[in-house]
């Protein structure tokens, strides 16, 4: 005779999926931390990079006089000559009156920037990209300085922080139903008291701290580029045949991005024909002035970059965007594709043409990058302060709780079974992120056919 199925009760299984989710938390968290610590480290340097550039090279990016005297071509004239060895990049003009006019070239494949006087067109300086602290802070940030390696670590770390956002809010849930109880920070003890303080900081910062991690895995390699960016780029056949094979990613290389996130993945334009083709009386764009001029003319502002695509000499870029920080408000980004034989607009796109995932990107990128404005560089700034709190008080409420001298870890206690809805939550957050997902497959394989071979290293993790 088979024997009755025992049911479990409400509050056993409510036991079971508070000490699922707890144990996960903490064997996130564990991973997650470090990489927390970094981003929100080098999150500052980049918001403040103006001003820690400036204090880096002062004689380099200030000069005494107007900042837009000398012709635009003639400024870029002095900095290739300066650098005679190298690859025009981009042109930025200054921002603000006595800054510098900024040259980015390449230098046997390495990004270097002149500083090039705006008044009298002298070449103030050269610098190493890697040397200039933002610079060398967006590195670091994006890959640790190991290129895909760390752009598929840092993605896992922003996945497994979304599940330590779940999971932390729904460990703050007062399971007495007290709610006031989960907005308390006086507790008898010193490990409560910072236990109190960690979930308090975690469920204030939770809704901000989610919209960043999704913004910034825009521009990881798998989620952001094989995904989603692919589903939001402009078609191939926008604006009819492509330039060679180049998409727009070419426009950004080895320095700083500037290109929106939806057009990366889209072809450049070609040139549309030779000098005066189909008897055009555009002006033709062979100096950086006259492509400024045409830009100004369709709609570009005051601040703006010029650049050249890799590879290619028939088209200059003239655009004004969030990311690249020449606009505070993405509905205003524009991005101009200039024939320099013939001078006409071969390629135009602005934010009525982005699709709705893309105009999603399009705001959020910016905003995870602070550049929307003086209320967001303080949000972002109170994001990666608050993660810093985060990424201390989540080691130290484990440092007071740990078993002492009982040679293991300390994780919490596994629950008697995890529940369904945990294991649904957790397939639900893998299909969202591929590389989650891998990484939790990675795991349970180990446990599989490691870790319950070796029941002493196995009671050391636990």
């Amino acid at each position: 005779m088979n024997a009755e199925p025992v049911s479990v009760a409400p509050t056993d299984r409510a036991r079971n999926r508070y000490a699922a989710l707890w144990r996960w938390h903490f064997y996130a968290g564990l991973y997650t931390a470090p990489f927390l610590v970094v981003l929100a480290l080098t999150g500052l340097m980049m918001l403040f990079g103006d001003g820690l550039e400036r204090w880096q090279f002062p004689e380099l990016t200030r000069t005494e006089g107007a900042s837009d005297v000398v012709p635009h071509q003639n400024r870029l004239e002095s900095a290739l000559a300066a650098m005679p060895e190298s690859t025009f990049v981009r042109y930025e003009p200054g921002h603000l009156p006595g800054d510098s006019t900024r040259v980015s070239v390449l230098v046997a494949g390495e990004p270097h920037t002149v500083f090039v006087d705006g008044e009298s067109g002298r070449v103030l300086g050269e610098v190493a990209d890697l040397r200039r602290l933002p610079f060398l802070a967006e590195k670091i940030h994006g890959t640790l300085l190991v290129g895909d390696i760390g752009d598929r670590l840092i993605e896992l770390a922003a996945g497994f922080g979304i599940l330590l956002l779940v999971s932390g809010v729904y460990l703050w849930l007062p399971r007495s139903g007290k709610w006031r109880s989960g907005f308390a920070l006086g507790a008898p003890t010193s490990r409560l008291k910072v236990r109190n303080a960690h979930k308090l900081i975690g469920l204030l910062l939770a809704p901000a701290l989610f919209c960043y991690l999704v913004s910034g895995l825009a521009w990881t390699g798998i989620w952001g580029e094989r995904l989603v960016q692919a589903w939001n780029a402009f078609p191939a056949e926008k604006w009819g045949p492509g330039g060679g094979g180049h998409n727009h990613e070419a426009l950004n290389g080895e320095s700083r991005k500037v290109v929106p996130w939806n057009l990366e993945k889209s072809p450049l334009p070609a040139s549309d024909g030779h000098p005066g083709a189909g008897g055009s009386s555009s002006p033709v764009a062979q100096t950086l002035d006259q492509a400024i001029a045409i830009g100004r003319t369709n709609g570009i502002g005051a601040r703006y970059f010029v650049g050249v695509p890799a590879g290619r000499d028939d088209i200059w870029t003239v655009a004004q965007t969030a990311i690249g920080g020449q606009v505070t408000d993405p509905r205003q980004e524009l991005t101009l594709h200039i024939d320099r034989k013939t001078g006409h607009v071969v390629g135009r796109a602005g934010w009525s043409e982005y699709a709705l995932g893309a105009k999603a990107m399009a705001a959020g990128t910016p905003l995870h990058m602070g550049q929307l404005g003086p209320w967001n560089r303080a949000l972002a700034a109170a994001v990666c302060s608050s993660v810093l709190l985060l990424a201390v008080t989540g080691p130290l409420l484990w440092w007071l709780r740990r078993p002492a001298g009982a040679g293991r870890l300390g994780a919490p206690p596994a629950p008697a079974r995890v529940p369904r809805v945990v294991w649904l939550a957790t397939a639900l957050l893998s299909l969202a992120l591929p590389l989650v997902a891998l990484a939790l497959a990675v795991v349970a394989l180990l446990d599989w056919a490691v870790l319950r071979r070796l029941p002493g290293l196995r009671a050391t993790l636990d």
